[in-house]
């Protein structure tokens, strides 16, 4: 969409736009004006039509209030001389009794008296007529005939602007309806009530209201001037803003398409972290000196401790023109030129004009030339651990290139630091499983249910199970009855938190249904939240020490038993000791040999006591080292539910 609305921007150039825009403008402020006047110009007809449409009322108004009292009495004189069209009606004069002479006043011939007056004072003409009339002064002109036939045609008002006497009126009229009080003076006409009897005509002057429609126009043309001048600069000034916007958009585009080209670069990075160290370093580099334009680019590793340099990639570039095959390894920082500025400063390095720079211009590669060069300190949290640069890019660096430089840099670091992380946890993970498979203990892993997780060929050999056998069995299926309550309550307290480790001797039941007798010592196992994971058991056996145990308990009561028998005997004799000189003699060296036989027993006693000591001092020292590898696989790999690293 971007795009598309770029391209059509390109077709219409903003100069050409800008004339349309304005030659818009031009024709939307004249319309407007000319709305504008016309405008004016309704409002002043529709003011004169409801001046018009008040004297109509008013006359109206009158009309009906004489048309109410039959007419008015009004003193005799030349403006109000008796009317002969009223010679029928009786009483038309009267005498008061002071004697002052009255004549009757009928509504047709007020409501003519007061349109003079209205005439006078205003310039309003009014005019009562009709198609009958009585009166020869009341004859309708043209326009009024026309109005009053369209009266009988169910017309309810009539107006327009006239030319009377070569000024402009407009000229409004609406018809007349007979009443009941207008049968006394016209019933003789053959009028009935509700019959369109005549209309009233009113003509305003209009030459007041053109005057000020004259002065409305003036204000529109000076508003609307304005107008257009504040829009044309508005079209001017945006015009402008938008050749700086399309430089800005330009701009911004060519950004917006590296910044594409950038992602899509470390994408690219990112899929790349199954592959071998040197693949992705190299391409990382490439893309790196490609993205920032440049011609050349290094990675190298940095030990900040010895401040020594490891030189260790080189763009294709370089390797083209130089024998980078041949350099040393190891570089000190010392011995660096300006290059590696941005070890010393701890901070990204610009060198725009490298050549002309006063201080040590001296690189790895020897001669090869550089003109401009940008580099950047790899960190890891607090410590610089590696230095990536390029150079010889053709327009001069600027700070998005450290940017960009910095987020490869970035990227490739910890793309490394997670392979030299793997690497290592291979290793350990290799020295473990050889210390557990080739152990001279048992040693498992046990689940919470009991479940033999992972064991290892010393514990199949005591048990006479092979590893697969084994794990589909749990620890209570080969414990003996006698042994498994004790075994299962030491659990209970380790899984509640009341022991930290426990170790019990107990029998197990071979495979071929026979007994052995093992020393069990657990631990339990628990993941990053501090929650149980797996027991790990060690399992010493401890058979040929039991059995030796009780070949020496059985010694024991041997012995005590002769010893009983030799104190009986040596009482007899001791008892026979009067009678017989010889029998004493006989009894000493009865005695003697026992005490030989018993000296030998003991010193065979002490001997196998200390066979077994020192066993037992072997077994102890092998599982706290068993412990130690078992407590480091743990913290390394939370996430191995069964500890099979």
């Amino acid at each position: 969409m971007t795009t598309d609305s770029t391209r059509k921007m390109k077709k219409l150039p903003i100069r050409t736009g800008s004339f349309i825009l304005l030659a818009v403008w031009s024709l939307v402020v004249g319309f407007s004006l000319a709305l504008s006047i016309k405008q004016a110009y309704r409002s002043v007809l529709l003011q004169a039509e409801s001046e018009a449409n008040g004297h109509f009322n008013k006359d109206t108004v009158y009309r009906r209030w004489a048309s109410q009292y039959g007419g008015v009495y009004v003193p005799l004189s030349v403006s109000t001389p008796a009317s002969p069209y009223l010679a029928h009606v009786p009483e038309r004069d009267i005498t008061t009794p002071s004697g002052l002479k009255l004549t009757l006043v009928n509504p047709a011939y007020m409501t003519r008296q007061v349109q003079e007056l209205s005439m006078e004072q205003y310039g309003v003409r009014g005019h009562l007529t009709s198609l009958d009339t009585l009166r020869p002064g009341n004859e309708p002109d043209d326009w009024e005939r026309k109005a009053l036939l369209a009266f009988n045609r169910g017309t309810k008002l009539v107006s327009s602007v006239e030319t009377i006497e070569g000024a402009p009126y407009l000229r409004f009229m609406r018809p007349f309806i007979t009443e009941e009080s207008c049968l006394g003076c016209h019933g003789h006409q053959g009028y009935k009530t509700g019959d369109v009897r005549g209309g009233i005509s009113v003509s305003v002057p209009l030459a007041g209201y053109y005057a000020q429609r004259s002065e409305q126009v003036v204000w529109f043309a000076v508003g609307h001037l304005f107008l257009y001048l504040f829009g044309s600069a508005g079209i001017w000034f945006g015009a402008r803003l938008l050749r700086m916007r399309e430089q800005e958009n330009r701009l911004a585009w060519e950004s917006l398409t590296l910044d594409e080209d950038r992602f899509r670069s470390l994408l690219a990075l990112s899929r790349k972290q199954g592959e071998e160290e040197i693949e992705v370093v190299a391409f990382a580099l490439e893309e790196a000196v490609r993205l920032t334009g440049s011609q050349v680019g290094y990675f190298h590793f940095y030990d900040e401790t010895l401040q020594s340099i490891k030189l260790s990639w080189w763009s294709k570039n370089v390797e083209a023109q130089c024998k980078v095959a041949g350099m040393e390894k190891e570089y000190a920082l010392e011995k660096a030129g300006v290059w590696a500025d941005c070890l010393r400063q701890r901070r990204p390095v610009i060198h725009n004009e490298y050549q002309n720079l006063p201080e040590n211009k001296v690189c790895p590669t020897g001669d090869f030339p550089i003109l401009r060069h940008i580099a950047v300190p790899v960190f890891d949290e607090e410590q610089i651990v590696a230095i990536i640069g390029v150079g010889n890019k053709k327009a001069p660096y600027r700070e998005d290139d450290i940017t960009q430089l910095s987020l490869y840099a970035s990227s490739v670091w910890k793309i490394v630091k997670s392979k030299q992380a793997e690497t290592a946890i291979q290793q350990r993970d290799q020295e473990l499983q050889a210390t557990f498979d080739q152990a001279a203990v048992g040693v498992a892993h046990v689940g919470l249910d009991g479940r033999w997780l992972r064991v290892n060929g010393k514990l199949c050999d005591i048990v006479g199970y092979a590893a697969e056998e084994l794990m589909e069995l749990t620890f209570q299926d080969i414990t003996h009855p006698e042994d498994l309550d004790t075994d299962l309550g030491y659990v209970q307290k380790v899984l509640a938190g009341e022991l930290q480790t426990y170790s019990m001797e107990k029998r197990y039941i071979r495979k071929d249904r026979s007994l052995v007798w093992i020393n069990l010592t657990v631990s339990l196992v628990h993941d990053a939240s501090g929650a149980p994971r797996y027991f790990i058991s060690i399992i010493e056996d401890i058979d040929e020490r039991k059995q030796g145990e009780e070949e020496l308990r059985k010694l024991y009561a041997e012995l005590e038993q002769r010893v009983a028998e030799r104190t009986a005997a040596l009482t007899e004799k001791a008892e026979d000791l009067s009678r017989s000189q010889q029998a004493l003699q006989y009894l000493l060296e009865d005695v003697n040999e026992a005490k030989k036989e018993l000296e030998t027993k003991i010193t065979e006693i002490e001997r196998m006591n200390r066979v077994f000591v020192h066993r037992e001092l072997r077994m102890v020292e092998l599982k706290e080292k068993i412990r130690e590898l078992e407590k480091k696989q743990d913290g390394s790999d939370p996430s191995d539910p069964e500890g099979k690293a």
